[in-house]
């Protein structure tokens, strides 16, 4: 499953700096949520509802379904990081 926000940017045709600056935000941050290193906060559920009601560009976006597909993401993610834990070599300790 691929992360939310970057599904909205792709369908915009954003470049990650242009999306951040449309959605009133540092670049820097953008790039953490949409990298899953940080969880979008309600500011970003905020901003991507204004931006999909004001323009025509923006597909309109429900903070309820974002929320949904965002656990969706962040569990597949967890489970993705579990099993390469599980599966790599544990070093023998002295």
């Amino acid at each position: 499953m691929k992360n939310p926000l970057k599904i909205w940017r792709e369908q915009t045709g954003f470049t990650r700096s242009e999306a951040a600056t449309v959605l009133g935000f540092n670049y820097s941050f953008y790039c953490q949520i949409e990298s899953g290193t940080q969880a979008p906060t309600a500011t970003i559920l905020e901003a991507l509802e204004r931006v999909g009601r004001e323009s025509d560009v923006c597909p309109p976006v429900n903070k309820e379904q974002f929320m949904l597909k965002w656990a969706r993401y962040e569990s597949d993610r967890r489970r993705k990081l579990l099993a390469r834990r599980r599966d790599s070599p544990i070093e023998a300790r002295a």
